[in-house]
């Protein structure tokens, strides 16, 4: 799309009368499965590649999808339709709603987007009991556009970052094809995305009331009297220690702390204690018997009247 054909006025959405869907494909050093959408939004290492997005109504053809760069301009046609209230929708959208908030806005100068202005077609297809995943959705709804499976694995490549021994972050090396090819993908998640919204009825009231309330509850966080928290890890270090001084003393050091595995059970079998047994699966996916101490093992010898005092 030519920058003159992105001029105000050139693409009108209706605030009133239908969505606008979004798509953000970002690369960072962080892991999003591991941080969370707004911790990885908020790392320093995030960056956002290209945000597709398109006006859909139902029952009616999506409009042209559109694309947004860092460095360019906010689309004036997104501004105009946000401004007047218009409602973005996005599968599992706290991911989007994320870097929104934390990139988009304080770095490009997007608009603030309340949370009664965010939809989810995963949230939807969750209350229908169909597949979480956009390319399950897209395939039990059969949507004209499907996922970009092709497509999928160089996105997985260039939203990988990593840093460095310096700590710079060092961002993986791309070609303008590259980025094309990725905004290809992009555009087929909003039209898949738009055409799985269209086919399915809102969520009942009680159950939007509900995902805005997860939304609003997940948003303002947890309160944590950090203090607090500080002074019983330092307990619970002071409690390990005292374990530890104890396991030696009752072993007469032949065990370094209570919670070694292979001295524990060479120690406890020498006092003439019956370790429980257990499956285990080998690394050919072979099952075997094994004696254990893991917690229900130890639960298990710890409730037996005849354990000898040292070893209880």
């Amino acid at each position: 799309m030519t920058r003159e054909a992105r001029e105000r006025g050139a693409y009108i959405f209706d605030a009133h009368a239908g969505v606008v869907g979004v798509d953000l494909e970002t690369c960072s050093a962080a892991d999003l499965k591991h941080f969370g959408a707004w911790a990885y939004a908020m790392h320093r290492s995030t960056r956002v590649w290209v945000m597709s997005f398109a006006y859909f109504r139902r029952g009616k053809p999506a409009s042209a999808v559109l694309r947004w760069y860092p460095g360019e301009p906010a689309p004036p046609e997104l501004l105009d339709f946000l401004r007047a209230g218009g409602q973005l929708l996005a599968h599992n959208a706290a991911f989007e709603r994320a870097i929104w908030s934390n990139i988009l806005e304080p770095r490009y100068g997007f608009p603030a987007v309340g949370l009664d202005q965010w939809l989810d077609t995963q949230a939807v297809g969750c209350e229908l009991n169909l597949p979480r995943s956009l390319e399950g959705l897209a395939v039990a709804l059969g949507t004209d556009v499907q996922k970009d499976k092709q497509g999928a694995a160089l996105m997985r490549r260039l939203a990988k970052a990593d840093i460095d021994e310096a700590g710079d972050v060092v961002y993986p090396t791309c070609t303008a094809e590259d980025i094309e090819r990725l905004s290809l993908y992009c555009d087929d998640d909003v039209l898949a995305m738009g055409d799985a919204w269209d086919r399915m009825d809102p969520l009942p009231l009680a159950e939007a009331r509900l995902w805005e309330l997860d939304k609003r509850v997940n948003s303002r966080g947890v309160f944590l009297d950090q203090d607090y928290a500080k002074r019983v890890r330092k307990l619970a270090r002071l409690r390990v220690e005292r374990l530890k001084e104890a396991a030696q003393i009752a072993t007469f050091c032949e065990i370094p702390n209570a919670v070694a595995p292979p001295k524990l059970k060479k120690w406890l079998k020498s006092r003439g204690v019956d370790l429980p047994k257990t499956r285990k699966k080998n690394s050919k996916g072979e099952w075997y018997i094994a004696e254990s101490t893991d917690k229900r093992a130890l639960e298990e010898i710890l409730g037996r009247a005849d354990l000898p005092a040292d070893v209880r």
